[in-house]
């Protein structure tokens, strides 16, 4: 690796938004990254995606020593989360729980960086659409923004040293391409 090189770990690579991260990163800056991508379940992740990667690394985002595991594996410089639960909409906490145990693993590792992808209406925003469209929306999504929610504060309850080195990104909405 030369030293313009950067290892990123993208957490949730098998999912929706982690893929397009995966396919993303490697076309923006394939000469200068080595792609990690951490997955629940590997088989999920498409040959197409697969292909960018140094290497796919199989873990429960929730579990504190799989996580661990798999900074030290891939050397990570930066880790990108991008966990999720698919189109899904009902209650879940896989957010919230996972960003916890990230937040106790980064104790171990004071240069890791952390991109947190969450979501309009997360936190204090809130989804803007005319006509009260936002609020159904809102009302549709509300256990998804809630676990958003509660994954955005683990991060920045956390002591300084990792808050300092976390940036929380609330796309209003992704495309392909």
């Amino acid at each position: 690796m030369s030293s313009t090189e950067s290892n990123v770990l993208i957490i949730g690579a098998s999912g929706r938004t982690g893929k397009y991260l995966v396919e993303a990163l490697a076309k923006q800056r394939k000469d200068t990254v080595n792609i990690y991508a951490f997955c629940r379940q590997p088989t999920n992740l498409e040959m197409s995606t697969r292909q960018y990667c140094a290497n796919v690394i199989q873990g429960n985002a929730r579990n504190e020593k799989d996580l661990n595991n798999a900074i030290v594996q891939s050397k990570s410089d930066f880790v990108v989360v991008a966990v999720g639960n698919g189109d899904d909409v009902s209650k879940s906490d896989i957010r919230t729980t996972s960003a916890q145990a990230l937040v106790k693993v980064m104790k171990h590792h004071p240069t890791v960086k952390t991109l947190v992808v969450s979501s309009i209406g997360a936190g204090s925003s809130s989804i803007k659409a005319g006509f009260g469209i936002g609020k159904l929306i809102e009302y549709h999504l509300r256990h998804i923004l809630r676990d958003h929610t509660g994954q955005e504060e683990a991060f920045l309850s956390a002591r300084s040293s990792i808050k300092d080195r976390t940036m929380i990104v609330r796309p209003t909405g992704l495309a392909e391409g």
